[in-house]
């Protein structure tokens, strides 16, 4: 039991250190420097660079990596490039809400499948049986950009029940 929860979690690690990597060679492949967004086109190269090698982007990529990974290993995830608020504090700011709708969301999935279930338990190999599994195949299978704009047009737009956009819970 010991080993597989050990192997589960260095699979697990591998794949975040993975994912990680991957998404930092990213960010330095695609176009444009955080910086230029951060501070707009009216900055002399001296700000520039002054703030490229305060943010250790003046670095090479392997560094900024590992620096990375320390300061993660750390919980110091940084500064928002857009507003340079300490990202720590803003995920623990909004740690609250994500709970809740993670939290409803999970409740809504056990609802729709254990009544779907039964639903098929009742009508073995009958046009409702085929149908609910027609529906659950189909809920899964279908992208998720797909299912979120069908879902918002009929629980927003069309029926009311929740807000297009933002979060209209009661936690505020």
């Amino acid at each position: 039991m010991i080993r597989y929860i050990a192997g589960r979690l260095g699979g697990m690690l591998f794949v975040v250190l993975v994912v990680t990597f991957l998404v930092h060679m990213l960010i330095h492949i695609v176009p444009g420097d955080p910086v230029d967004s951060m501070v707009g086109q009216n900055v002399t190269p001296e700000i520039r660079s002054a703030l490229r090698q305060e943010m250790g982007l003046d670095q090479p990529f392997h560094i900024q990596y590992f620096r990375f990974l320390k300061r993660v290993v750390q919980l110091d995830f940084g500064r928002s490039f857009i507003n340079r608020q300490l990202i720590g504090q803003e995920i623990v700011k909004r740690f609250p809400k994500t709970l809740y709708l993670a939290s409803v969301a999970l409740l809504i999935a056990v609802i729709t499948g254990v009544g779907a279930g039964m639903i098929t338990a009742v009508y073995p190999r009958t046009l409702v049986d085929k149908t609910v599994m027609f529906a659950a195949v189909a809920g899964v299978s279908a992208p998720v950009f797909v299912s979120a704009l069908l879902l918002r047009y009929f629980f927003s737009d069309t029926w009311g029940i929740f807000p297009a956009a933002g979060y209209g819970g009661f936690m505020y």
